[in-house]
């Protein structure tokens, strides 16, 4: 183990025997808040109920696609769900000209 860390490690676990039963819930109710906080949103998967409108996690945008005629056509990545639903409607709209 190195040295330095020993002094941190004594103070800390006299700081831990300290701690009575209601400050070890208080601890683990925070633990648990920041666990949750510190969760990456890529793992909640957000649903855009738009076919053709999916989220990509790695880059936390919203990814369009167009169909016609059978073929995929890449409309763009979006921040924005609504900026994503736009692009698609004009794009299915200047195609369908």
């Amino acid at each position: 183990m190195a040295q330095h860390l020993l002094p941190l490690m004594i103070s800390l676990s006299k700081t831990l025997a300290s701690f009575n039963d209601k400050e070890w819930g208080a601890m683990e109710r925070a633990t648990a808040k920041l666990r949750a906080l510190a969760t990456p949103p890529s793992t909640v998967k957000p649903q855009s109920g738009v076919v053709g409108i999916t989220w990509h996690p790695a880059s936390s945008k919203w990814v369009t696609r167009a169909y016609i005629n059978r073929k995929v056509k890449h409309v763009g990545t979006f921040f924005e769900l609504e900026e994503a639903i736009e692009a698609q409607k004009d794009y299915y709209h200047k195609e369908a000209l």
